[in-house]
């Protein structure tokens, strides 16, 4: 008995997934008195799939660090392999593609990371990965994944004494409450209007201009201190509130009557 073999390798980045391909092939003994043909029909298995999956969950706030995961998914019969990754991020307001290497975000890992403040609430990204096998070349890719960043989530509140003397100063504690808790600080400004519904002022016309006396960015409290030196007689009602600002977002407090 003569035994014999051959070998027929097809680099797989050459075949279509999920295509049928039949294998033609012919034995011809050696006396060449007679030969036989055979074909062997083979389906070829899909190529793995990626997806990317938010690990910031779905609130993407521009003072947040934000990060994405792709996963590959291999076929059943297929055991998962080594790959290499290949990201891109767009914005697809402003029509442009981001340099991530000069941003200096390593965009060859399997989870990007992007810093606080890399997306403008309201703008639209799309980004994309190819995963790569490493042994055969096979991509699995995902293509303009669509996603925005929002403002973050924050509320005002002021504080402010019921009863001041008319020729005292109003103290005014204004705080700011961010949901998302974002990095950064929030920025105060506090509003003062007279029973007239006017912007409060001196006994010449001058507006009161609130003066910051302090700032705790720790617990997100700012103190202003209003001087009325008897720009109003007893009895009158001044309305106080506050507006705060943070990472593009905004909030307006109730109004405190002094």
């Amino acid at each position: 008995t003569v035994v014999g073999s051959g070998l027929l390798v097809v680099p797989r980045a050459q075949l279509t997934s999920g295509a049928r391909y039949s294998i033609k092939f012919s034995l011809t003994f050696f006396t060449a008195s007679s030969s036989s043909t055979h074909v062997v029909d083979i389906t070829v298995d899909q190529i793995p799939t990626a997806t990317i999956t938010s690990l910031s969950g779905l609130n993407l706030a521009r003072g947040n660090q934000n990060k994405f995961q792709v996963s590959v998914a291999f076929p059943s019969c297929v055991p998962s392999q080594a790959m290499t990754y290949a990201w891109t991020l767009s914005d697809a307001t402003l029509n442009i593609e981001f340099d991530l290497a000069a941003l200096s975000i390593p965009h060859d890992l399997q989870v990007i990371t992007f810093p606080p403040f890399t997306f403008v609430p309201g703008h639209q990204y799309l980004l994309s990965v190819a995963a790569t096998v490493v042994s055969s070349g096979v991509v699995a890719s995902v293509s303009g994944m669509p996603f925005s960043a929002i403002p973050p989530r924050i509320s005002a509140d002021v504080v402010a004494p019921a009863l001041v003397d008319a020729s005292g100063s109003i103290s005014v504690v204004v705080s700011c409450s961010d949901v998302d808790q974002t990095s950064g600080a929030c920025n105060y400004a506090v509003n003062c209007l007279d029973n007239a519904g006017v912007v409060c002022h001196d006994k010449l016309g001058a507006k009161l201009v609130p003066t910051l006396v302090s700032t705790d960015n720790v617990n997100n409290i700012a103190t202003f201190s209003i001087n009325l030196n008897n720009a109003y007689a007893g009895g009158v009602s001044l309305a106080i509130s506050a507006l705060v600002t943070k990472n593009g977002a905004s909030a307006a407090s109730l109004t405190s009557n002094v």
